[in-house]
């Protein structure tokens, strides 16, 4: 069983907090305390072990593929430059367009390669070399468009010396014509691949060798990713998370670490609200912008790339009791890019956007299960109750329960003295390691057992003390 004690301090509106996670960890208390920064700190943690392990094939595929890119596009340009060369600069061009062949064909090898058996030394070298071609084709091409233009202009001149165009005169004032217009728009793409930034990408690779500087890497993301920077405590310059005797990272403008040891290796999963099932078409209509790139947060992507997953088609129990709770069951579309509820009453799927939110909490449960997050992953879900009717939060409690037997953790935010008396319920009842926290007004987190219960339970059932109270007196 996974035992992590963490620390917070000044993280968010919080000065310090310790807690030790279990199979299902329950962080309760009222709205903008400082909840969602206790999850969202440590959804990073394990994020980040997990984008490390990552991050290395992901910057190398993206460095390689920036070269290829670049290089091909080159190639391309040079091939059409060719026939307008003068000798010298034909054998020149030939020998060019030769190393990129050559290059494509080593880049494509490594791209094919797993990246963890290699010698990253080598990859770089091969991105040198690559940048180094890109360089000096550059001006090879800015060169040949001059001369190119060159030639347009004294075609222009001859033609009106001529004062009429005609022949394969016209054929080949045409050609350049065209010619010069197509390396205008060709020139345009080749400057987006940017070649003086190309040449810092052999040191960036170099520089992932070590899991130290990967780690640093995912953390310098995560931060502008899923905290949009805002990370530290607004009155402090510095915040530091610390996972006791594994790694500690500090934030005071840059990332500073110190790992002793290797996180345990749960996959991550951040639920923020089931209402995410009902953006997914508007956000994947948005102009250039893909749900599975690093355009939205990362938490939200990564929850999509589950979402719309499906790896499991045979239904285990859970997913036949989750089938039974809510009369059908949530899927994805890939052809329409959206979600849809079957109702098993109705032959005709529903648009998701016009089913309930308490279904699409449990249709949630249904995606992530069947796309194969079955064991070793940890949910990370803020105030589940939010749409869920006290008799469908028991549900969710018990289905909460069967997935943490299987070999998985629970980080839970609530509110609802439902939800978390039947946590601690259905904990007790299957033998399940749970511990509850308490978030106050002064962002405390004070860990709650049955000694100490009331803390809990006097915070949540005070407003209904109060409008007990003023029923009483208006009656």
């Amino acid at each position: 069983m996974l035992k992590i004690k963490i620390t917070l301090e000044n993280i968010g509106p919080i000065t310090k907090a310790d807690l030790e996670l279990g199979q299902i960890t329950v962080i309760v208390g009222e709205n903008n305390v400082g909840k969602s920064f206790v999850l969202k700190s440590v959804y990073s943690i394990f994020k980040a072990f997990e984008m490390e392990r990552i991050l290395l094939r992901y910057e190398i595929e993206k460095a390689l593929r920036t070269c290829r890119d670049a290089l091909s596009t080159y190639r391309e340009l040079l091939q059409k430059v060719l026939k307008y060369a003068d000798e010298k600069s034909k054998k020149q061009i030939k020998g060019d367009i030769s190393n990129i062949n050559y290059l494509l064909k080593d880049i494509e090898f490594y791209l094919k390669g797993d990246f963890s058996t290699l010698d990253l030394s080598n990859i770089a070298k091969l991105i040198k070399d690559a940048t180094e071609v890109v360089k000096r084709v550059d001006g090879i091409i800015k060169a040949s468009i001059e001369r190119i233009a060159k030639l347009k202009e004294e075609s222009m001149e001859k033609a009106q010396e001529k004062g009429v165009i005609k022949g394969k005169f016209v054929e080949r004032l045409y050609e350049i014509a065209l010619l010069y217009d197509y390396y205008s728009i060709m020139m345009d793409i080749v400057h987006h691949s940017k070649p003086d930034e190309l040449e810092k990408l052999p040191e960036k690779i170099r520089s992932l060798e070590s899991v130290e500087n990967r780690l640093k890497m995912a953390w310098k993301i995560l931060i502008d990713d899923v905290f949009g920077k805002d990370i530290v405590r607004r009155d402090f310059n510095t915040g530091k998370i610390t996972v006791k005797d594994i790694v500690s990272f500090s934030f005071d403008g840059d990332v500073q670490m110190e790992i002793k040891r290797p996180l345990y290796p749960l996959t991550p999963i951040f639920v923020e609200s089931p209402l995410l099932l009902e953006i997914k078409p508007y956000l994947a209509k948005t102009t250039e912008r893909k749900i599975k790139s690093l355009e939205l947060p990362i938490h939200i992507g990564s929850f999509f790339d589950y979402a719309e997953t499906i790896s499991k088609l045979e239904e285990d129990e859970i997913l036949k009791e989750l089938k039974e709770i809510i009369g059908g069951e949530v899927y994805y579309s890939v052809r329409e890019d959206k979600f849809y509820f079957k109702s098993k009453q109705d032959k005709k799927p529903f648009d998701i956007q016009n089913v309930a939110s308490g279904i699409k909490s449990f249709g949630i449960l249904q995606l992530l299960l069947r796309s194969g997050a079955s064991e070793n992953m940890i949910f990370f879900w803020e105030e589940p109750e939010s749409h869920l009717h006290p008799e469908w939060q028991i549900k969710f409690a018990e289905i909460v329960a069967k997935i943490v037997k299987r070999n998985n953790y629970f980080v839970i935010s609530t509110h609802s003295p439902f939800m978390v008396e039947i946590l601690r319920v259905v904990a007790k009842e299957n033998d399940i390691d749970a511990n509850f926290y308490y978030m106050g007004k002064n962002s405390e987190l004070i860990e709650v057992n049955d000694e100490n219960w009331d803390i809990i339970s006097d915070s949540l059932l005070e407003p209904l003390r109060e409008i007990a109270f003023r029923l009483f007196k208006v009656t």
